[in-house]
């Protein structure tokens, strides 16, 4: 049964390697994301479940809390996609969002400091102040107790 496993995971991490697709790796606040410019393309095997696990794995893939696809949407926006390491697509990571904003800014991808990023959760502002990403998030209104 091990072999058999071993053979999955190998085939799964190859199937993910093989783009040879360039990518970032960052860390925010201790969690660690893979990201990719979407602008380059082909990014289309690499956005699943699959491969986002497999990219995820610390042993043998390149290891990650999450993978992130990010791209250019107009002027002073962006654009980003959030996968958690189990392959489940995120609607937010504040964490992401934050290193999303520095890369987005250190690649050129905006022409300002200030931008929007489009998220699954809706729009976040966010800015580059003093060499370091800001964002604002909508305030809490309400809370509840778990019970």
């Amino acid at each position: 049964m091990d072999g058999l496993a071993a053979a999955l995971v190998e085939h799964e991490r190859t199937a993910a390697m093989s783009s040879r697709a360039p990518f970032f790796k960052m860390s925010g606040s201790g969690n660690d994301f893979v990201f990719f410019d979407g602008t380059l393309g082909g990014m289309d095997q690499l956005e699943t479940s699959e491969a986002v696990r497999a990219i995820c794995v610390q042993e043998t893939g390149i290891g990650a809390d999450g993978v992130v696809f990010l791209r250019p949407a107009g002027e002073h926006a962006i654009r980003m996609r959030y996968y958690n390491s189990d392959g489940s697509l995120g609607e937010l990571c504040g964490n992401a969002t934050l290193c999303a904003t520095r890369l987005a800014h250190e690649l050129g991808m905006v022409s300002s400091a200030e931008m929007s990023v489009e998220t699954d959760a809706g729009l976040v502002a966010a800015r580059m102040v003093d060499g370091r990403p800001e964002i604002d998030f909508a305030s809490v209104t309400e809370t509840k107790a778990e019970v």
